[in-house]
């Protein structure tokens, strides 16, 4: 007839970790349902890249985001920003990758997410000349639409360990 103290903790802890994961997803929706509304309002590819990138700032911890299209097969940066910027960067249209080449040439050949926790100790991670922030950790996302790769979604934050497997899933 009555519960015991422990069947009560059991259940309470089972209804706070179905709490955390509703909110999880309710969190999740809210990113899906924002980027629709802003792409449908964009007015070119740039300003679809810019109003992707505001959002992934607001909502995720990151520092950095970057949105690489390809083309000709070379990924070109179309919108970059960072926390610390008031506005978009110059860096457009000069950072680029071969395909195949650096992480972002790897995820948009192979179509798979590349989430590296430790920039120190990954031997895939190389730092590139131009490149002036400190990178710690990194998630990078294929763009596809269809069956065809149209570009690399970038996100890194300077300290390791910033990324979860579900920022992965959502932007994915």
């Amino acid at each position: 007839m009555a519960i015991d103290l422990e069947q009560q903790q059991k259940l309470a802890s089972l209804v706070h970790r179905q709490s955390i994961e509703l909110q999880q997803k309710i969190n999740e929706l809210s990113i899906v349902r924002r980027v629709s509304e802003e792409l449908i309002r964009a007015i070119s590819l740039e300003d679809a890249c810019q109003r992707f990138i505001n959002i992934i700032l607001s909502e995720i911890h990151v520092e950095n985001c970057s949105v690489m299209i390809l083309e000709e097969g070379v990924l070109i940066i179309k919108a970059a920003r960072g926390q610390m910027d008031s506005d978009f960067t110059s860096r457009t249209g000069q950072t680029f990758f071969r395909l195949g080449e650096g992480i972002a040439g790897q995820v948009a050949l192979t179509r798979e997410s590349i989430l590296i926790q430790d920039t120190r100790t990954d031997s895939r991670f190389t730092i590139r000349e131009n490149q002036k922030a400190f990178v710690g950790s990194l998630l990078c996302i294929p763009l596809i639409d269809q069956q065809r790769t149209i570009g690399v979604l970038n996100l890194s934050a300077p300290e390791t360990e910033a990324f979860k497997v579900e920022h992965e899933r959502v932007l994915a």
